[in-house]
């Protein structure tokens, strides 16, 4: 999957709304990538579905707030399942993706997950010199 250089994305997100709503990139974009952006006035994550049809120009559209860059895009067959349950469900694509999302992702910015993982993968222990010669047996 590769990124697109389109200036206004298509974004999913959980609303009641039918349809999807278009949003002003800076870079690059991939589909399935997860975003912060604004909806009224309070900032919501969503999912790019891809870029977005005619509009009026992207000068008039929002800006995205921000991406989730330490998550890979979700894949083009998760999207799929998405929109399929959407469709069956007769349901808005952001609210499928949304029940579908872990909490720490709906409820954060972009930066706080990759917070987190970098603490989670800090090693809680290191092992002393002495430990590691009684580990490896004696050699180097």
């Amino acid at each position: 999957m590769t990124a697109s250089a389109h200036a206004a994305w298509a974004v999913a997100v959980d609303s009641p709304l039918a349809q999807l709503l278009s949003y002003r990139a800076d870079g690059p974009l991939h589909a399935g990538a997860l975003v912060r952006v604004p909806l009224g006035p309070r900032r919501v994550t969503g999912v790019v579905v891809g870029p977005a049809a005619a509009s009026d120009g992207p000068a008039t559209l929002r800006a995205v707030a921000g991406v989730f860059a330490g998550i890979p895009p979700l894949a083009p067959a998760w999207m799929q399942l998405a929109q399929f349950a959407a469709s069956y469900y007769q349901r808005p694509l952001g609210e499928i993706v949304a029940a579908s999302l872990p909490p720490p992702l709906l409820d954060n910015e972009p930066g706080y997950l990759e917070r987190v993982l970098d603490r989670l993968v800090e090693p809680a222990y290191v092992a002393t010199a002495a430990g590691r010669r009684a580990i490896t047996g004696g050699v180097p």
